[in-house]
């Protein structure tokens, strides 16, 4: 999955067993894995060192003498300078009595940490499989160059701060992404990551999600392709949606038909007709093509 070695540390993972359990998927996985029993005290001390970006696995009963003494202005800015992901494995009704006390920490973990129930080993395959996704999903989205590190909103200057995996920073106006005819129907103190960290997300007064491509945001922060991109997307979520709805039906084809022929989940096809997503431009290149026309075609109300 990674050619990269990804830190992960378990010393706070009670049984030997279901140490050696968790270290089995990661193998079965292909996950090359570098193991470190370092994070816990750097982090405490507030420390960069070679425990950061780790991936950090431990029974939640052990992580109460952690959190006594934190606050959660201090649990943040910890998580922020040594970036890990936590997964905590829960196992009886004792957990689950901690899960309440610790809830605002989770809050202030800026969507890094994730509870699995993780009865003897695994011993139930739906909690493997959650645990596995929940991997991939961490390891697409942190170890990703191309993936979304943080993002920020910026209401005075109407932008949104966006840091990838790779360094990039920057800012990204509501202007950039033409959101002139969404602005009202977005609730945008809920924007957040997607879990794999391709897109940012936010809901939408009526309950639903309206996402924004990674690959697009980062095309406005590199100045070399900024106004090629800035000229290729100036059309609103809304507009997009309409025409490639438009089109489609003219040339009697479904949804899922256009699903086939382009490789682009239904679920994605069908967010974009409906201006809940504001897709890259190869993906507007890969419909297009598709529907047998180039991007021009597919977006100029005149060609029909």
């Amino acid at each position: 999955m990674t050619t990269k070695a990804i830190n992960v540390d378990l010393t706070e993972v009670r049984e030997e067993k279901d140490r050696n359990a968790v270290k089995s998927i990661l193998k079965e996985q292909g996950i090359v894995f570098h193991e470190v029993t370092s994070f816990w005290s750097s982090f405490e001390k507030g420390e960069s060192d070679a425990s950061d970006n780790t991936i950090v696995i431990f029974d939640l009963q052990s992580i109460a003498n952690h959190l006594k003494d934190l606050s959660h202005v201090n649990w943040a800015f910890k998580v922020i300078k040594k970036n890990p992901y936590f997964i905590s494995f829960i196992r009886g009704s004792n957990d689950r009595k901690l899960i309440s006390l610790i809830n605002e920490l989770f809050k202030h973990s800026y969507s890094r940490f994730a509870l699995i129930q993780a009865d003897e080993c695994f011993s139930k395959e739906d909690q493997a499989d959650k645990f596995i996704r929940e991997l991939k999903n961490i390891i697409l989205r942190n170890y990703n160059q191309d993936s979304i590190k943080s993002v920020n909103l910026n209401k005075s200057n109407q932008s949104f701060s966006v840091e990838f995996n790779d360094g990039k920073y920057g800012e990204v106006s509501f202007e950039d992404l033409h959101l002139e005819d969404v602005i009202n129907q977005l609730l945008l103190d809920s924007v957040r990551l997607s879990d794999r960290g391709d897109s940012i997300e936010m809901f939408t007064r009526d309950g639903d999600i309206f996402d924004i491509d990674a690959d697009l945001l980062k095309s406005f922060i590199s100045s070399d392709t900024k106004e090629d991109i800035r000229r290729q997307t100036e059309l609103t979520a809304d507009t997009v949606g309409n025409r490639l709805r438009m089109v489609r039906m003219k040339r009697h084809m479904t949804q899922k038909e256009l699903s086939e022929l382009t490789a682009i989940d239904q679920a994605i096809l069908s967010k974009i007709e409906t201006g809940k997503h504001l897709p890259r431009f190869d993906t507007l290149e890969r419909i297009a093509k598709g529907l047998g026309l180039t991007v021009s075609e597919l977006l100029n109300n005149d060609y029909f």
